[in-house]
């Protein structure tokens, strides 16, 4: 009975030793992932005031040339392009944390 309850003991305490090694990785993985300056934060504040500007430039549209008009077009794709890249990195990223957090 004796040498049962210390192995159970050491079972224990080998699982409290993988739950802690497995809680630094997450902490690692969290540091990481926690940017919130940084190349995306410049990135993503620089796009909300061009598009804050960007009123001012749909105003002008009707009274723009058609260079002007083509100009901003390609601008706007250029935008799209960067944000839907944007959301597929932060998707992957939300899936790495995910999985981190399922360990």
């Amino acid at each position: 009975m004796q040498s049962r309850l210390i192995r159970i003991q050491q079972a224990l305490e080998e699982a409290l030793e993988e739950n802690q090694a497995l809680a630094r990785k997450v902490s690692q993985k969290r540091a990481e992932v926690e940017q919130p300056e940084g190349e995306v934060g410049d990135f993503i504040a620089q796009m909300q005031g061009e598009f804050q500007q960007a009123p001012k430039s749909v105003a002008s549209l009707t009274s723009s040339s058609l260079e002007e008009i083509v100009q901003y077009k390609e601008e706007l794709e250029y935008r799209i392009t960067w944000l839907r890249t944007l959301l597929e990195d932060a998707e992957k990223e939300l899936k790495l944390i995910c999985i981190t957090y399922e360990l």
